[in-house]
């Protein structure tokens, strides 16, 4: 069965940019063992988890990881 190619309808876009973020190495994936050019600005913190670290402005949230 052949299909029709249909254009769409939309005439308009809207693009959201929102650039400043934390990278993943610098919050859930810190990687507080590695060589110092591997890691972020940041240090890290233990978790309520054995062996589990996080960034370290995120206080609350470690408390509460399971």
């Amino acid at each position: 069965k052949q299909y029709e190619s249909k254009e769409g309808s939309a005439k308009s876009v809207i693009f959201i940019f929102l650039p400043g973020g934390m990278a993943h190495q610098e919050s859930f994936d810190p990687k507080p063992y590695a060589p110092i050019e591997y890691r972020g600005p940041m240090s890290s913190i233990q978790t309520n988890v054995p062996g589990v670290f996080i960034n370290e402005r995120w206080v609350q949230t470690a408390q509460v990881m399971d």
